[in-house]
């Protein structure tokens, strides 16, 4: 409500009806302002289903999402979790192997080996006889190994022990 003068006279103005201020006593004028209020109230207070359902719909779909993503992720935390202890148990077996590997080379004594090749398995060094050169076409698949370095009685390796065995010195 608003007071409003026209060609010297006051209105009070409310929406769209306008009362002569001289007519309307304060009574009047609170009694309407409390009408106003009550109507207000009145429609506050009314109660709307369909926004309702559709608020309450739409909370269970962004709770169940919200469910879902947490239940991703907890299954992908496990999964790292799990990777995380192979990536583990792989990094212990590769030491282990190395550590192995290099036990396996320090016990290894090619002189003593040598030994038992030639007097408990009867190995023999082969003769000129025994060697057969072939003579290979350019064409060839085959590979050919000239010049295989000789075993440096010196160094024990995984190398050198091949080199015994398929030379036989």
């Amino acid at each position: 409500m608003r007071k409003v003068q026209v060609s010297k006279r006051n209105y009070i103005v409310d929406g769209s009806s306008a009362l002569d201020a001289r007519y309307v006593t304060y009574e009047k004028v609170a009694g309407r302002k409390a009408y106003k209020r009550k109507q207000a109230r009145r429609k506050q207070a009314k109660f709307d289903y369909a926004k309702t359902i559709a608020v309450f719909i739409l909370t269970i779909i962004v709770m169940s999402i919200i469910l879902l993503t947490l239940k991703s992720q907890f299954a992908v935390n496990d999964k790292n979790q799990e990777i995380i202890l192979l990536k583990k148990e792989l990094a212990d077996i590769r030491m282990d192997n190395m550590l192995l590997a290099a036990k396996i080379e320090k016990e290894i004594d090619i002189v003593k080996i040598k030994d038992i090749a030639l007097n408990e398995y009867g190995m023999v060094y082969p003769t000129k006889d025994d060697v057969i050169k072939l003579g290979l076409e350019d064409s060839s698949y085959t590979v050919v190994y000239d010049n295989i370095e000789s075993v440096d009685k010196n160094t024990t390796s995984i190398p050198n022990v091949v080199a015994f065995i398929t030379r036989g010195w």
